[in-house]
């Protein structure tokens, strides 16, 4: 399915039935993610798994700034008129669903964190190095983004009233220090340590996190 919203036509998939869920994925990566949550997901909530601007099956454009994809997001609810939607982000996902929390929380249930950072210097090196070696192969405006923005001041944290989780991998790019912060940041939050996993390996067409989820927006 398409809806323009901001001049961009955003792609989704929407099944299942019950409160709202959007499913934001990481950089250069689409919705199919969670084709494997989503599964298990769909039983329990009315999923609305996005592809963002300048990936997969969305518009295009020349603005790569997280401010828009997240402009993009509040545009997404509001033309949808989803009534207090609960919101699963992943990497560059979570950024997004923190932004808006931070300036429209009150268009939020609940919303899950996977592997977020406030700005390019939360990278670990070995992070750093990594996201420069995908820069060098595929050569990209997406991928550059994430060395440059976003740029989150960890004090505006303390205006995000709805309940959080954030989920950190034990192997995660993001130094761990940003998770431990944010949660001692923001009111109504919690941690989830994923042991074993890097940045992505617990979420990508994976359903682990499934339990805790659904234990999480429900509860």
């Amino acid at each position: 399915m398409l809806v323009n919203v901001n001049n961009i036509d955003l792609y989704y998939k929407k099944t299942g039935s019950g409160d709202p869920l959007i499913l934001l994925h990481g950089n250069s990566e689409d919705s199919n993610i969670f084709n494997k949550i989503t599964v298990k997901l769909k039983d329990y909530f009315t999923v609305y798994a996005i592809d963002s601007r300048n990936h997969g099956k969305s518009g295009k454009s020349k603005d790569y700034k997280y401010e828009y994809m997240a402009s993009d997001l509040k545009a997404f609810i509001e033309e949808l008129e989803l009534d207090k939607p609960n919101i699963l982000g992943f990497s560059d996902g979570a950024i997004l669903s923190l932004m808006l929390s931070i300036s429209d929380g009150n268009l939020i249930n609940k919303q899950a964190l996977l592997g977020p950072s406030l700005t390019p210097e939360d990278l670990t090196d070995d992070g750093r190095r990594i996201i420069e070696k995908f820069i060098q192969r595929y050569n990209t405006d997406i991928l550059r983004m994430i060395l440059t923005d976003p740029h989150i001041e960890l004090a505006e944290l303390k205006k995000i009233t709805v309940p959080t989780l954030i989920v950190g991998a034990e192997n995660d790019i993001i130094k761990p220090e940003v998770f431990k912060n944010m949660v001692e940041t923001i009111s109504n939050s919690q941690f989830l340590l994923v042991k074993g996993h890097s940045h992505e390996t617990y979420i990508v067409d994976n359903d682990m996190l499934f339990e805790e989820l659904l234990k999480f927006f429900k509860g």
